[in-house]
């Protein structure tokens, strides 16, 4: 009686284990997403407000956060970027690679496009290289 058990147990063991090692590879290659589109004032594209339309430009100040916006009409809070680095390429078309949670992004890299390709202008992983070094 006790083979019949420890066997059921180490079948429900190996189920388990199994499906987490098929189940951790999808989710983690689906976490980071990359979007195209351009940064622009979230009261401009949420609520159709002024719009700003380049750094410096006055009604910059009006606005509380900026927001990644595609061409479907989409948009993505990206609460881990400085309102400064959000406002310097504001209205420049930008590839954003990050983990999207419904309308929010964690970025990790910022690419601006320069001509046909896109240069890369922030990038999370050599920040954090940066401060780990003491530079």
């Amino acid at each position: 009686m006790n083979t019949t058990i420890n066997k059921k147990m180490y079948f429900r063991l190996a189920v388990l284990f199994i499906s987490i090692a098929l189940i951790l590879p999808g989710s983690a290659l689906a976490a980071h997403s990359t979007i195209k589109g351009t940064i622009a004032g979230a009261n401009c594209i949420i609520n159709d407000g002024i719009c700003p339309m380049k750094p410096g430009d006055p009604h910059l100040a009006l606005e509380n956060d900026f927001v990644l916006s595609t061409p479907e009409g989409k948009y993505y809070f990206m609460p881990n970027i400085t309102r400064t680095v959000k406002t310097s390429y504001i209205h420049k078309p930008v590839r954003v690679t990050g983990v999207v949670d419904g309308s929010s992004m964690v970025v990790s890299i910022i690419e601006v496009k320069d001509g046909d390709n896109y240069k890369e202008v922030w990038n999370w992983k050599k920040i954090v290289a940066e401060l780990g070094r003491g530079n």
